[in-house]
């Protein structure tokens, strides 16, 4: 009995410390809170933050400015039809 309480006890151990490896890679969960802006609002705001020169994935522009990620790649795929912005993968 003792040598297996001590076995499951190795093996617990080991699951935790499994377990801190896992936690400790996952980044952090955020929460954004989304506001309602007009497509034409959010153009501008999306417009203005390119005009600093800056590399940027979707997610950075959502989170920036609190917006829906759906409606960031929508303002950004109209944006670089129209040649004002360059979309490289995920990256613009």
């Amino acid at each position: 009995m003792r040598t297996e309480n001590y076995v499951l006890r190795q093996r617990i151990q080991a699951v935790e410390e499994r377990l801190a490896h896992i936690e400790a890679i996952i980044p952090e969960e955020r929460v954004v809170i989304l506001r309602e802006v007009s497509k034409e609002e959010g153009e501008r705001e999306i417009l203005e933050l390119f005009a600093k020169g800056q590399i940027l994935y979707y997610s950075d522009i959502a989170e920036q400015f609190g917006l829906d990620l759906k409606l960031v790649v929508e303002i950004c795929n109209e944006l670089q039809s129209k040649g004002e912005i360059e979309v490289v993968g995920d990256i613009l």
